[in-house]
């Protein structure tokens, strides 16, 4: 019983200390920093995002610190507007989109490529068999200016047509819609990029003109910010591209778990759809998404033939390489790859 009391004493004795413990450690806690939160969208329902949906469901932003929110908004024109707005702070769309929202004085940077080539298809209905047979036809979109209908409007200049006069393009909100309209008949053809181009040709619809042939250099997938948030948030903006290549890393060498992102994000449920899609996408990648002369150039080639006051843009007012190349210096890559 004496023994008893005695552990009772000690017991509250060590109480205070105890409690005042417990409350240092939940006053200490509630000064860690949270994790930066950053919104970053994507422009369509492609697997040219999968890097970055795998580096959102593996966790890799959040061992760097940062909590992501992806959010989908259809369209390169629609996401560069999000971006001026300050409403998205990353975005993932077409560099060409951002090049032409720059000339009209919006405060886009492309920071990083992910992808250097545009890569569509052309799908049509299964009477027209031959570009020639577009004349006078509907060809569905996502939005002016977004990547898709950049891309058809270069095809279709190479094959001496005039779009909006030997072709009507018409807008369709997405790679969804423009499917839907393909089947349902309001357009013959429309522009669709995997894993949509897959489905569509399991449907039955022809592809009237290959992404294998037609992959125009260009910054099909850049990563673009404003020159306003990378000086303020430059380092979180580091911490999310060493996320993103270590994401990409992922795609490359973890088939599995990719086709379970690329499912959850496109919701495509069909195994051969989703293998081919794959297969395509994690060679496109590059290990690390630097700013090459041949994609600028690319962009630069087609934005000239609507402003030619292009070529008098500073590059460094609508690129900005240094985060990416602080990336390569960490030793990033040689510790995801090896050494070459």
């Amino acid at each position: 019983m004496a023994r008893g009391n005695q552990t009772a004493r000690a017991l509250t004795w060590q109480s205070p200390g105890l409690i005042a413990g417990i409350v240092l450690f939940f006053v200490l806690s509630s000064f860690r920093p949270a994790d930066a939160r950053i919104f970053a969208a994507y422009s369509s329902i492609s697997g040219s995002f999968l890097g970055l949906f795998v580096a959102k469901d593996a966790g890799y932003f959040a061992e760097q610190g940062l909590d992501v929110q992806l959010l989908y908004i259809a369209s390169g024109t629609t996401l560069t507007q999000a971006l001026i707005g300050g409403d998205v702070q990353i975005g993932f769309g077409n560099g060409i989109s951002a090049l032409r929202a720059k000339l009209q004085g919006a405060d886009l940077v492309i920071v990083g490529v992910s992808v250097d080539r545009m890569i569509f298809s052309l799908f049509s209905r299964r009477e027209i068999r031959t570009p020639a047979d577009l004349k006078g036809r509907k060809v569905g979109v996502t939005r002016f200016g977004g990547a898709p209908d950049i891309w058809v409007r270069i095809v279709l200049s190479r094959l001496n047509m005039v779009p909006e006069k030997d072709v009507a393009l018409i807008q369709m909100g997405g790679q969804p819609g423009i499917l839907g309209g393909l089947t349902g008949g309001s357009i013959d053809a429309g522009v669709l990029s995997p894993p949509t181009l897959f489905t569509a040709a399991e449907l039955g619809l022809h592809e009237l003109i290959s992404f294998k042939k037609w992959q125009i250099p260009a910054p099909h997938v850049a990563i673009l910010s404003s020159s306003g948030y990378l000086a303020r948030k430059g380092e979180e903006v580091e911490r999310f591209l060493r996320a993103y290549v270590i994401g990409v890393h992922r795609v490359k060498t973890d088939p599995t778990f990719a086709k379970q992102s690329l499912a959850r994000y496109t919701k495509v449920q069909d195994p051969k759809v989703l293998t081919q899609t794959y297969e395509l996408w994690k060679d496109m990648f590059t290990r690390l998404p630097a700013i090459t002369d041949e994609a600028v150039a690319g962009a630069i080639a087609e934005v000239v033939k609507i402003d030619p006051k292009v070529r008098d843009l500073p590059r460094e007012s609508y690129l900005n390489p240094a985060f990416v190349r602080r990336v390569e210096a960490s030793g990033l890559l040689e510790k995801l790859y090896g050494k070459p």
